[in-house]
């Protein structure tokens, strides 16, 4: 198993990014990576609610939510998608830090292909992954300061 964590402090109060947060299907608003997001089940937050990212390159993923503790952390099963893993979950929490929050991204996975897989986390999935994660903590602190949709133009190859 794989674990990339990053973080960044936000321009705004907890509260505040995790009203963004919550809104599961807004997710494309913050996020470079992600055309679309539909909620496919009747909750649309929460422990149970699932969600389906369209991402620009035409790619989708398919998540749902597993953990919840209100105003202060999710977590999230990527249960499909066109990553090159058998299995992969994110934990997204929020902590005080001087009137602002400081998010905090974890991913989990585990790469497919055996021995070639985990050569290839090592020398390309790993890093790259945390690109991805830090462009899309800075979509979101972009987001928070002007309530634009960050566009593909802000992301990452």
């Amino acid at each position: 198993m794989t674990t990339v964590t990053k973080n960044k402090q936000l321009t705004v109060p907890r509260a505040t990014a995790w009203q963004v947060l919550q809104d599961l299907g807004a997710v494309y608003r913050y996020n470079p990576f992600v055309k679309s997001a539909e909620m496919i089940s009747d909750r649309k937050c929460g422990v149970g609610a699932r969600r389906k990212c369209v991402h620009h390159d035409g790619t989708e993923t398919l998540e749902v939510v597993t953990g919840w503790v209100e105003g202060r952390s999710m977590d999230i099963a990527i249960t499909e998608s066109a990553l090159p893993v058998t299995s992969a979950w994110a934990h997204l929490s929020l902590s005080d830090v001087r009137g602002q929050a400081l998010v905090t991204m974890t991913v989990n996975y585990v790469p497919r292909w055996g021995v070639i897989g985990q050569l290839l986390d090592s020398m390309l999935l790993r890093d790259k992954l945390g690109e991805r994660l830090e462009t899309m903590l800075d979509g979101l602190d972009r987001y928070l300061a002007t309530l634009a949709v960050t566009g593909p133009a802000h992301a990452v190859a």
